[in-house]
């Protein structure tokens, strides 16, 4: 009791760490909004679009370091081998790609969220009908950050938490440092977990394989299962197979490109230069967390050679360590939910506030004001929140709708590839046909997936084959050109891009 002690301090510092930064981001954040002009709900869910260099790389890294990159990661080491390390590998070069090729053309688009692009280039459903599949994507993540936060409590602080307790605890925490701050606080406490988060790994990796009982890599390795065999569990494909890992980088970029909280990171930083450089740096810093992460899993066969709950095996392997080293990678660890966890609720609410509340307030002739915005968003923060606290303790239900929810990033990611690069093809009803193709797919794949996982493996591919069929389908049937490039959007917006741009300035020679 006395040994875990000392680890449940070590976390409590560190929340009591969180709420203070929190708190210091606030109070910096109110003075920015006043300076700039900026209050209310841009304040409160958009930072005052002021975000600097660190806060955008590790809210980057906070997203896509959550619980699936950490102990998901060790987990899938456990179970498929150094395999299991892919889904962080494409996350964290997904973030580098979108960095190089996209944070420039995000920033000079004029738009605050996703949603609003569709919107505005394909009319006003198209924006509500956005929302949906935005929001429900996040939702889907968020589950799985409950479900995170509540096994590293619960296995490595038996004594006081449950699975139910440690999810509910998460909860608290997740909700109030984004209720407390905003967006601004979760760029700012993502510092800190990221540190933590590396830190963590850094010191589990070096304990672990310095364990006696784990013998080094050479003991390892001669542990591993002969079923499916060592070569299978030393590769970075095999232990899942080629159409299961090639879904990854397709999933990942497209999830990067096209999913609000990602973009967001873009939308809300500073400048164009601080967004890109920010993603390249952050991604690269991604990558080889997974397979780190995996690599302890595979020693966690030394330890535990019969493990039966295998998402255990990360708090298990850090349970062997001395406790004060435990409690802070217990820390470390649970940061990465945090970092997850907190930018999730915001950027849904910034797309329900930002596309549905205000939209809907300015056609009723209704003015809010700032209080009343960032009332309405901290109500918002609050139902996101509890409700995907809610389904997470019927995760197994879910499962089908998690693989599902994450594949539709490859058709919402392909109407902004064709609206910013390939306009020509744009037709007006193309991002509607999208939207609409998907969404089906996603029900049809829920309910027959026991049948349609032995053709294609995973939802991403089947996702990706309509998103094409669509997109032809829609370019022979529909020859009318997309509102963004009808004179009706030029007389209504002027131009898709921000004035000044080289986009805005090619836009108005080419209509000349």
């Amino acid at each position: 009791m006395q040994n875990n002690f000392v680890a449940l301090a070590i976390v409590l510092i560190y929340f009591v760490a969180l709420f203070v930064i929190a708190a210091v981001s606030n109070k910096i954040q109110e003075k920015k909004a006043k300076k700039l002009g900026s209050g209310g709900a841009d304040s409160f869910l958009l930072a005052s679009k002021s975000m600097t260099f660190p806060m955008v790389m590790c809210s980057i890294m906070g997203v896509a370091i959550g619980a699936n990159a950490t102990t998901g990661a060790a987990q899938s080491g456990y179970v498929y081998g150094f395999a299991g390390g892919t889904h962080p590998f494409w996350l964290g070069l997904g973030v580098t790609i979108i960095g190089i090729f996209f944070a420039g053309k995000y920033r000079r688009v004029r738009m605050n969220t996703v949603s609003q692009l569709y919107g505005d280039a394909y009319g006003g459903a198209t924006r509500k009908v956005s929302v949906v599949g935005q929001v429900f994507m996040n939702f889907v993540i968020m589950v799985s950050q409950f479900i995170g936060g509540g096994t590293i409590l619960s296995t490595l602080l038996p004594e006081y938490f449950s699975m139910t307790t440690g999810m509910l605890v998460s909860a608290v925490i997740y909700l109030l440092i984004a209720i407390f701050g905003g967006w601004m606080s979760c760029g700012s406490v993502n510092v800190l977990n990221m540190i933590m988060c590396w830190a963590a790994v850094i010191i589990a990796f070096v304990s672990v394989f310095a364990n006696p009982s784990v013998g080094g890599w050479d003991n390892v390795v001669a542990n591993l299962p002969a079923d499916p065999g060592v070569d299978t569990y030393l590769s970075p494909v095999k232990g899942m197979g080629w159409a299961y890992w090639l879904a990854y980088p397709v999933m990942m970029i497209t999830n990067v490109g096209g999913q609000q909280s990602q973009v967001q990171c873009i939308t809300t930083a500073k400048s164009e230069k601080t967004a890109r450089w920010a993603f390249i740096i952050g991604g690269l810093l991604v990558a080889p967390m997974g397979y780190i992460c995996a690599s302890i899993g595979m020693a966690g066969h030394v330890l535990y050679p019969n493990l039966e709950n295998t998402a255990a095996v990360m708090p298990m392997v850090i349970n062997a360590m001395p406790k004060a080293l435990a409690g802070f990678c217990l820390a470390g660890m649970w940061a990465a939910c945090v970092s997850t966890a907190t930018n999730l609720p915001i950027s849904a609410t910034t797309l329900i506030m930002n596309d549905l509340v205000k939209p809907g307030m300015e056609r009723r002739g209704v003015s809010m004001s700032g209080k009343r915005e960032k009332n309405i968003s901290v109500l918002g923060i609050i139902i996101f929140t509890m409700a995907a606290l809610f389904c997470s303790f019927f995760v197994k239900m879910l499962l089908n709708f998690v693989g599902a929810g994450l594949a539709m990033s490859v058709p919402f990611f392909a109407i902004i590839f064709l609206t910013l690069y390939c306009p020509k093809l744009c037709r007006k009803t193309t991002a509607m046909s999208i939207m609409i193709a998907a969404y089906i797919t996603m029900v049809v794949w829920v309910l027959f997936s026991a049948k349609l996982t032995p053709i294609f493996v995973h939802p991403i591919w089947l996702m990706s084959i309509v998103t094409i069929v669509t997109i032809v389908v829609n370019c022979l049937v529909d020859k009318r050109p997309a509102f963004f490039r009808t004179p009706g959007y030029r007389e209504l917006y002027g131009s898709m891009y921000q004035e000044g741009t080289k986009e805005y300035l090619a836009e108005q020679v080419g209509s000349r």
